[in-house]
């Protein structure tokens, strides 16, 4: 949510501090952990849009986009006595389940744009909207 939104919230008492069994503090509302993000949509009317995301909605994976080289070695001999390198690369896939992404509007190969992934042509869901973990709730403060 957008830090006005939990501000708002935080007035109206709406908004728990909680312990975890480590001890860290987090905050919750209704039972759900909050997470502030400024990046969260508000239009020129004053409409917030907070998003609320249910257990396991979000996949992490591996990937192996074209053209990745997971490991490789470099040396520079003019440094010292030389210097090797061994570089490690991983990339990660972060994909909401219940959507698949089709790619239909894609300028690289590689990955996708923000703007790209924010077209909804490029998202095909198969689940059932009853079972999709995320929603978007539109709304304003006061």
């Amino acid at each position: 949510m957008h830090s006005a939104t939990k501000t708002y919230l935080k007035k109206k008492n709406l908004i728990a501090t909680e312990r975890d069994s480590t001890g860290v503090e987090f905050e919750s509302y209704q039972d759900r952990k909050v997470t502030v993000d400024d990046g969260c949509p508000v239009d020129s009317d004053g409409n917030y849009i907070t998003y609320l995301f249910g257990n396991g909605a979000v996949a992490l994976g591996n990937g192996s986009p074209v053209g990745h080289v997971a490991t490789e070695f470099d040396r520079d001999k003019q440094t010292g006595g030389g210097i090797d390198y061994l570089i490690n690369r991983k990339a990660f896939i972060l994909h909401p389940r219940g959507i698949a992404y089709t790619g239909k509007t894609r300028t690289k190969v590689e990955t996708p744009l923000r703007t790209e992934l924010a077209m909804a042509e490029n998202w095909n869901p198969v689940y059932e909207p009853k079972q999709l973990r995320i929603v978007a709730i539109k709304h304003k403060l006061g």
